[in-house]
């Protein structure tokens, strides 16, 4: 009854975390803390009801790896601090599927279930993120057109293209006169792959660049922000990007600059929480969605 429970916790916490990063592109810390707070406090209160101290430690278990998976998707700045928080918290409250469940759905189950949200986390993830670039194009599909005609048309860019664009020629000869289907197969993939990867990369980069770049004031910086570049102040350097952002602290040292400082450029990023909610549902319910599609 405690692990229906958490989990009902976990799923109200994270369509209340959702919301906040689709409204205000934030999460507030004290959801994804308060997440790891009940789920460990409750796991030992179950430990302590069936004397085993084992269902504490997995719990530990499940944030600690997932803390350590957190920390390098942040530092890499691959997500906010908002989602690796809130994916401790998952990992804390469910680093095992809820053998109740299977009461009500049939999950597979063939690798270790925080592998399982993670690899999920990733399908879903590319998907979701493939319909927000569409969408973001599409709404900008001006700007968009003429930055892609001179970025194409770009030496290093050409080359690049050029060359992606032989291998795959070399890829689909071996395609037409091999008669073995997992060499056909496999040389059809690598004939297209690198060439759709290509043009995602390069609409992704546009994209980021005509969408996620924005001017704000000093009063509008929050912690967390990415500032793009350096300021200077009378020669005198005031503030250097880093990787984590922002701080409070950098943030009330800017301000006293308000009046020298119009605009400051940040880069805002797509909320992805959408994308870990709608993956961490289909752990439960499918179990590894990869096993679905191979």
């Amino acid at each position: 009854m405690i692990q229906l429970i958490i989990i009902i916790i976990l799923l109200i916490w994270l369509i209340s975390a959702t919301y906040t990063d689709i409204k205000t592109k934030e999460v507030p810390d004290w959801l994804s803390f308060s997440l790891i707070i009940i789920a460990l406090g409750s796991y030992t209160i179950l430990s302590l009801i069936e004397n085993d101290f084992g269902i504490l430690l997995t719990s530990l278990k499940g944030f600690g790896i997932f803390f350590i998976l957190g920390n390098f998707l942040y530092y890499t700045k691959q997500w906010g601090g908002g989602d690796a928080k809130i994916l401790m918290g998952i990992g804390a409250t469910l680093p095992e599927y809820p053998s109740q469940l299977l009461n009500y759905f049939n999950p597979n189950l063939d690798a270790p279930f925080l592998v399982t949200i993670f690899i999920n986390i990733i399908i879903v993830g590319a998907v979701y993120s493939i319909i927000m670039g569409t969408r973001l194009i599409l709404k900008n599909r001006k700007e968009f057109s003429k930055k892609f005609s001179k970025k194409i048309k770009n030496k290093k860019i050409r080359g690049i293209r050029d060359s992606i664009g032989l291998l795959s020629i070399v890829f689909l000869i071996v395609y037409l006169t091999s008669e073995s289907y997992s060499i056909k197969a496999i040389s059809i993939l690598l004939a297209i792959m690198p060439l759709v990867f290509f043009y995602m990369w390069l609409s992704i980069s546009i994209v980021e660049k005509i969408t996620m770049y924005k001017k704000i004031k000093v009063s509008q910086l929050r912690e967390g922000d990415w500032i793009t570049k350096k300021i200077k102040i009378n020669n005198k350097l005031i503030y250097t990007p880093n990787i984590n952002g922002v701080t409070n602290k950098e943030i009330k040292k800017l301000r006293k600059y308000e009046n020298e400082i119009k605009k400051l450029t940040i880069k805002d990023g797509i909320p992805f929480l959408p994308a870990i909610l709608i993956a961490v549902v289909s752990s439960i319910i499918f179990g590894n969605l990869l096993a679905y599609l191979i």
